[in-house]
């Protein structure tokens, strides 16, 4: 990414000042490798390229469900 900053430390500033924000790491590298680099671990979190644009879908789609059931039950468990 332009200026030097990785895909991990961008969702960590914009974490830290948005905490509710909710983060999609994707990589052309495999989860396993992509946790060694400071992704967190989390299939719900993780997409791996090259994906279809219906695994897009879906993968937002969970992290929005997710957060939306999570707010009902009081939790902030993601960012």
């Amino acid at each position: 990414m332009p200026g030097g900053i990785n895909g991990v430390d961008l969702a960590g500033r914009l974490g830290s000042t948005r905490p509710r924000l909710e983060i999609l790491y994707m990589s052309g590298y495999t989860e396993e490798a992509a946790i060694r680099f400071g992704v967190p671990r989390g299939a719900s979190r993780f997409l791996a390229k090259p994906f279809l644009p219906d695994d897009l879908l879906a993968k937002v789609a969970d992290l929005l469900e997710a957060r939306d059931g999570n707010q009902r039950n009081g939790g902030d468990h993601l960012r």
